[in-house]
């Protein structure tokens, strides 16, 4: 809603949070590596603290979409500040 998403955006989204988790499905939607950080990024916001599962899931997410070390250390870096300073 706060990006500007219409209702059937929001249902879809809602959808397919409920809907069992197909990685390669979604990795197989990402278009480019900017939006594969979004993803992984948006995962994070999703998880406080994650879960040993959605540990398994971050690492596995990461490394289907072929994220550096260093971009994941700094996408932590990013949602954890983003959390205090809310």
């Amino acid at each position: 809603r706060e990006a500007g998403a219409d209702d059937g955006v929001q249902a879809m989204v809602l959808e397919q949070m409920r809907a069992p988790l197909d990685l390669d499905g979604l990795v197989a939607d990402i278009p480019n590596p900017q939006v594969a950080a979004e993803v992984y990024a948006a995962s994070l916001l999703m998880v406080d603290p994650p879960s040993p599962p959605e540990r398994i899931y971050l690492d596995a997410l990461a490394r289907e979409l072929g994220l550096e070390p260093g971009l994941i250390r700094e996408l932590h870096a990013t949602v954890e500040a983003s959390r205090t300073a809310a």
